[in-house]
């Protein structure tokens, strides 16, 4: 910075974006040159809808995290959250899951993460065919 001679790093770029860069490219409304250098090594991560083998693993790695966070035992989470939690769209992702395991975790008054700890737009997606009709 503030120089007038190049100086070789061994710096790298990672990179995130929900946007069509290709599309945008081709509109002009992204440079072309950064484009062609952030794609040199593309990674993609599909999003946690699509990696719903991941929701369990993540969750309980959150739980872990801000049960400390916030000085609680750690708890557990029950059948019926877990399934609202494989059955939920997941529209925000991975920021959703971890707003949701925080928000169960200061309800949360036992050392147990119940449905209705969850927020109420996942409320609904646990009831799957063994809890419908039990009144969870």
């Amino acid at each position: 910075m503030g120089g007038n001679k190049p100086i070789k790093t061994g710096a790298r770029i990672i990179a995130a974006t929900t946007q069509d860069l290709e599309e945008r490219m081709e509109k002009g409304k992204f440079n072309k040159d950064l484009y062609y250098e952030l794609t040199v090594f593309p990674i993609v991560v599909p999003p946690l809808r699509e990696r719903r083998q991941d929701i369990p693993l993540l969750a309980n790695c959150f739980v872990e995290e801000y049960a400390q966070e916030v000085g609680k035992k750690v708890p557990k989470i029950s059948a019926a959250a877990i399934d609202a939690l494989m059955n939920y769209h997941w529209p925000g992702n991975v920021q959703e899951l971890k707003g949701c395991i925080e928000r169960a975790i200061i309800v949360s008054t036992d050392n147990m993460i119940h449905l209705h700890h969850l927020p109420p737009s996942l409320q609904g997606s646990g009831l799957t065919g063994r809890a419908k009709g039990r009144g969870i």
